[in-house]
């Protein structure tokens, strides 16, 4: 699921109308990403962690033009929900 379709399930179920509903969600997204760069995690009570995961550089496949690019290094954040994080 992404983003845009989270935000359509989430405004179907809120009081809230479409416009409040993304800024709120904007929001929560912003909050996150802040913790997160803050802190190296951000972790939701009941929910999940996120953390930032370091990408080094590696080789892709463009298949369009069938060639070879190089994918230079880059912090991505990533989820692990909290069924995952019990397991460990």
């Amino acid at each position: 699921m992404n983003k845009k379709n989270l935000l359509k399930k989430a405004n179907s179920k809120s009081p809230f109308d479409r416009d409040k509903g993304a800024q709120v969600f904007e929001r929560i997204f912003e909050m996150v990403k802040e913790g997160v760069l803050k802190d190296k995690s951000f972790v939701v009570e009941n929910f999940g962690r996120f953390v930032i995961e370091h990408r080094g550089m590696h080789r892709e496949i463009d298949f369009k033009s069938r060639t070879e690019i190089l994918v230079p290094p880059k912090n991505k954040i990533k989820f692990i929900p909290l069924f995952l994080i019990k397991k460990r």
